[in-house]
């Protein structure tokens, strides 16, 4: 948390640069759900701050004591619901995630699955902590719109900048194809 508090402080988040210049400004009927079982530790207040004008949920703080199959009950019930354009999804949402599995018995992974089979038309942007090409590859013959990779204090080759004006790529291309059934 203090690390995310420190991202914060050094890179506080502008509307406009001092050219006009708009960084990051999505606006209109667009329904954003972050899900994460650390959305608490930092990104959370991010998210909220990039997507203020726009209708934005998160969800996760909560799965740590949850299984897989309570997890993937509890995203489907609230995608059900809230009806997200766009899904910010972790990968890696319980502990069994962390061990030497197969991309699609990711907990993350069977989200995005269980979505495209409700509704094919919601875009996936996979933000995750993992280098694994193998599950990178998978996702993306699964559709997604696109991964982010999270910052962590361990692993500084990727800076806060970039990882905001990637997400501002990929939320307009998830917004331009989220018409797209």
């Amino acid at each position: 948390m203090l690390y995310f508090k420190y991202l914060k402080n050094k890179f506080e988040i502008e509307k406009e640069s001092q050219d006009n210049e708009i960084i990051f400004n999505i606006t209109g009927n667009v329904k954003v759900l972050y899900i994460d079982d650390e959305c608490h530790k930092g990104w959370d207040s991010i998210f909220k701050k990039l997507f203020e004008n726009i209708t934005y949920e998160a969800i996760g703080h909560d799965f740590k004591s949850k299984t897989q199959e309570e997890i993937l009950l509890t995203t489907q019930t609230k995608i059900k619901s809230f009806k997200p354009d766009i899904v910010i999804l972790d990968l890696r949402l319980t502990d069994s995630d962390f061990e030497d599995i197969h991309p699609e018995d990711l907990t993350g992974s069977k989200i995005l699955l269980a979505n495209k089979t409700f509704n094919q038309g919601i875009q996936h942007i996979m933000f995750t902590a993992t280098s694994r090409s193998i599950y990178l590859n998978y996702l993306n013959t699964q559709g997604i719109v696109g991964y982010i990779k999270k910052e962590s204090p361990s692993d500084k080759i990727i800076s806060t900048i970039d990882n905001i004006s990637n997400f501002n790529v990929l939320i307009n291309k998830a917004i331009k194809n989220k018409y797209l059934i």
